[in-house]
């Protein structure tokens, strides 16, 4: 059974089937091909990075990722490339003209939760006292691990867990200081997508079994 969830991809290289599963190679080919070889599971300390993927993974909430990928580079055009400071003073005026552009999720509770997102993580960096990074990180005890075999009983999409308790902790850590749209499942495959979880499955050429120690800048 095992075997189905890893495929040949025609450039010979065997990956994770999800992709194939999910969007074929065609639309969405190339970058979702690059998603999966360089970030999916890569451990990610950057603090931009990170709330690139916090932000990516809340707009994701009721959508396919494949939605939220044909996206993100007009994400990166109007956030200023997620940076964090600008995406705080939006004013309502400029929301409401984001809620208008064709190329981004026009929903507007989404689009109201990526500024008080970001209000959110200066607001989490003036209390803690360190950056954004160093909190996540050390959430899971700055260790990157590998693959979490889902156990009996536990809840599946594609072979993967959607969620479990180190996600479940972080979601109402986030939502106590005032995130939003960061439900458990969402935080999981925000984990996956940043290296605390490398979830590629045996076989794949990107497979990380082995726990790793992050060093995180506070």
């Amino acid at each position: 059974a095992m075997a189905a969830h890893v495929k040949t991809y025609s450039d010979g290289v065997q990956r994770c089937a999800w992709m194939k599963l999910e969007w074929g190679v065609s639309e969405h080919g190339d970058a979702m091909l690059r998603y999966h070889d360089e970030e999916w599971g890569a451990v990610q300390t950057d603090e931009r990075k990170l709330f690139e993927m916090l932000t990516l993974e809340s707009l994701q909430a009721g959508l396919s990722w494949a939605v939220v990928m044909k996206k993100r580079e007009r994400y990166r055009e109007v956030t200023g490339d997620f940076d964090v400071h600008a995406m705080a003073a939006w004013t309502d005026a400029e929301i409401a003209a984001l809620l208008k552009d064709a190329a981004l999720i026009r929903n507007r509770a989404k689009m109201n939760a990526l500024r008080s997102n970001a209000r959110a993580t200066l607001q989490l960096k003036r209390e803690t006292g360190s950056t954004l990074a160093a909190f996540l990180w050390g959430l899971v005890g700055f260790k990157a691990r590998g693959r979490q075999e889902p156990g009996p009983g536990d809840k599946t999409y594609g072979g993967c867990l959607v969620s479990n308790e180190a996600a479940e902790k972080m979601s109402q850590e986030l939502r106590a200081r005032g995130f939003k749209f960061v439900g458990p499942t969402s935080l999981y495959a925000f984990m996956q997508s940043v290296g605390m979880y490398c979830d590629h499955f045996p076989g794949c050429a990107f497979a990380r079994h082995e726990e790793l120690d992050v060093d995180v800048d506070v």
